[in-house]
Parts: structure tokens; C-alpha cells; sequence
């Protein structure tokens, strides 16, 4: 692969033109028991979706363009934005037909993506980060970075896999899952939130699936050392991945809820 360049010009800095490509096609096997059948974006947390909490927490940055990209019980998400389409989104769709990847998923949405986006938003339908966006986009633009990713620090890194960056920023390798315990702790960990700003170069660079292909293992190592920042955010982050994660979901949400000026952003999502 070549070095990624910045000669074609800077991506719009208006959130309203960056479109989010949420990844949606997990299969969730670990919250079928308590899902019964709905994909994990659709989750009931504090009586809406989990996925309208991302999206009002997109729609508050100034985010208004969606792409989902669905796979596995992907028909129940786009019935449900049929029936109860986000006020002030447009939402398209990318579908999976067999398994393709976090990568493929994201290879294949490219063709979706309006001509002449510059710079994208890829996060996960499983995870909520209270980012704060406009310093994420500062520093994508301020570094042109071909990915910047979105890092935080977590008392137990054993269900992820670890980040390390330098001094200015730069990622300089991912470390596998490993669980750390009391002063064995050499150093502060981060996590891959798995919110990220991308440059569409970055999307058209991955092979076309199948075979599947793996964003996280297949595509980000490859970008050490040619434009892969962390940006390190100290908001709230979840991962509702597992049931212990997805009742923790259901008391933070219902807490930012009883906020002042969260309930009116709320109705935007909800029927």
C-alpha cells in the first residue's frame, strides 16, 4: 500500500457535511438471551434504542447524515427508522449478505458515501462515547491524519485490546487483550473506542470482501507510521457487548436523561 497523501485537498470542516458510517451487522451472540432477536443497536436502554442515544449524541455534535451499515437482522433496524425515522438525519443504508468484516462492511459502504466526501465518521453500533467532537475533528485536520481514532483509558483492558501512542499522538502499535492486575500496571492503558474519523482514501484502500475482512486486525496496523492518530477522550464510553455492560447502559442513560437539555434532544429520536 502507498503512504496515504493530503495533496487533494482538505476535508469539509462542518459536521453537517461529515457522514457517520455506523456498523451495525454484529451478530451479538453474547446478548441473545437477553435480546430475543433484536440486533445489539436496537438494545432497549432507558426505553429507546441504544442506537438513538448515538445518534443524538452524533445530532448534538452537528452530525446529520447516517449511513448504517446492517447485516445480521439488519431488516428490524431499517423497519425501525421506517416507522420512527431521527428528525433532522437522512439515513441510507449499506447491507451485508454474508459476512464481510468491520473492513468489508466499510469497503462496501463506500459506494454509498456521497462523491466528493472528503472526510467520514466510522464508529460502532455497540459503543457510546461522550466525545467531544469538535476537538477530534481539530486534531484529525490540524495533524491531516489519514485515521484518527478515538482513545480511552479503562480500569479493566482484559475485553480489549490496547493502544499505544507517543508523545504527539501518534499511534505506535496495538497490543493484544490482556488483563492487568494491581501493580502489575506499568502504564496508563487505552482502549480503540471504536469511534473514528477517516479520510475516504483510507475506505477505498481495503480489499473488497469476502473473504472477511477485519478493520481492527487487517487494516489499522497497516497505518502505523503513515497518518494514524489517538485522540484521547475522557467522556463517558460503553460498550454494551455483553449483558453486565448492557444493565450498566440502562442506569447511565436513564441518569443523562433527568439532564437539563437532554430530554428535549431526546424527542428527536423517539415515536
Amino acid at each position: 500500500m502507498q503512504g496515504f497523501s493530503r495533496n487533494t485537498g482538505a476535508p469539509a470542516a462542518a459536521a453537517a457535511e461529515i457522514p457517520a458510517v455506523i456498523l451495525c451487522g454484529g451478530a451479538g451472540t453474547r446478548l441473545s438471551a437477553v435480546l430475543e432477536g433484536l440486533p445489539k443497536a436496537l438494545a432497549p436502554v432507558a426505553g429507546r434504542p441504544f442506537l438513538d442515544h448515538v445518534l443524538q449524541k452524533l445530532q448534538q455534535a452537528g452530525l446529520r447524515q447516517a449511513l448504517l451499515c446492517v447485516g445480521v437482522l439488519g431488516e428490524a433496524i431499517k423497519e425501525q427508522y421506517r416507522r420512527c425515522p431521527p428528525e433532522g438525519w437522512t439515513v441510507a443504508y449499506s447491507e451485508e449478505h454474508q459476512p464481510l468484516g468491520t473492513g468489508g462492511a466499510l469497503r462496501q459502504a463506500e459506494a454509498t458515501i456521497p462523491s466528493g466526501t472528503g472526510t467520514v465518521l466510522v464508529l460502532n453500533g455497540d459503543t457510546f462515547l461522550d466525545l467531544e467532537f469538535d476537538l477530534f475533528l481539530e486534531q484529525h485536520l490540524r495533524t491531516a491524519s489519514a485515521v484518527t481514532l478515538a482513545l480511552v483509558s479503562v480500569a479493566d483492558a482484559s475485553r480489549y485490546g490496547t493502544v499505544r501512542v507517543n508523545a504527539t499522538g501518534e499511534v505506535t502499535s496495538f497490543v493484544e487483550k490482556c488483563a492487568v492486575r494491581g501493580s502489575e500496571k506499568p502504564e496508563r492503558l487505552f482502549i480503540n473506542a471504536g469511534w473514528y474519523l477517516m479520510q475516504i482514501e483510507v475506505l477505498r484502500s481495503i480489499p473488497k470482501a469476502p473473504p472477511a475482512v477485519s478493520l481492527e486486525c487487517d487494516i489499522l496496523p497497516q497505518w502505523i507510521g503513515r497518518g494514524l492518530q489517538g485522540h484521547v477522550s475522557s467522556g463517558f464510553f460503553i460498550d454494551i457487548g455483553v449483558p453486565e455492560d448492557l444493565w450498566r447502559a440502562q442506569i447511565e442513560f436513564a441518569r443523562r436523561a433527568k439532564l437539563p437539555g437532554e430530554a428535549a434532544h431526546a424527542t428527536a429520536h423517539s415515536c
